[in-house]
């Protein structure tokens, strides 16, 4: 565990390999400001307190990549990608430096989620005691868990170990008391980019 006195070690993975179904159409590259989902993204992680920054593509790998373009990131290939979103997550696991403190699994379509989003959660890693850490915001009358999250890189081994079946949410059941929540007061770091209708309420949401 690094000394939690100083900001730690911090490797990101954004998952981008999924295939899009409902929306009919490569969300990744669609248009946000003046930007694209991965490239907005990609520019919020860049952005933040993070070492280095992997990026896992599957379905349209290419067009991804292109989209990627030249930013310092490394580009992995989940050739499984088909077998849902934590096969991505242990593809990137496979790709990040061994000597990292922390892992920052991050969604390719939550492209409203900031530097200062990140930047905080990291913060809250370095000064607990908690080996996970997650958003929050009250949605609806509820509260609700959202992402990117950090997970301290003794999980690593545990993570690797899992079946899939209910991805990271089993990590964090097995450890409800290790989990510093942060709270929001924003709903992006629970908001889906999923369907037609996501995409509409997640550009209004940017430009208001």
């Amino acid at each position: 565990m690094p000394d939690r006195g100083q900001l730690p070690e911090v490797s990101a993975i954004i998952l981008a390999a999924g295939k899009s179904e409902r929306m009919g159409r490569p969300k990744l590259l669609l248009p946000i400001g003046d930007s694209t989902v991965i490239g907005s993204v990609l520019e919020a992680v860049l952005g933040a307190s993070v070492r280095e920054t992997v990026v896992v593509v599957g379905h349209d790998a290419d067009a991804v990549t292109e989209a990627i373009g030249e930013r310092p990131v490394r580009i992995v290939h989940n050739a499984d990608y088909e077998a849902g979103m934590f096969s991505s997550v242990l593809c990137g696991l496979g790709a990040i430096s061994t000597d990292a403190d922390a892992v920052l699994v991050v969604l390719g379509d939550q492209p409203n989620v900031t530097s200062e989003i990140i930047d905080a959660l990291l913060d809250a890693f370095a000064a607990s005691d908690k080996g996970l850490v997650a958003p929050t915001c009250v949605h609806e009358g509820r509260q609700r868990r959202g992402h990117p999250v950090v997970i301290d890189a003794r999980y690593l081994p545990e993570i690797r170990g899992l079946s899939g079946q209910h991805g990271l949410r089993e990590l964090f059941a097995r450890h409800e008391d290790d989990i510093c929540l942060v709270s929001f007061d924003t709903p992006v770091v629970i908001d889906d980019l999923d369907t037609p209708a996501d995409y509409d309420r997640l550009r209004w949401r940017e430009v208001t």
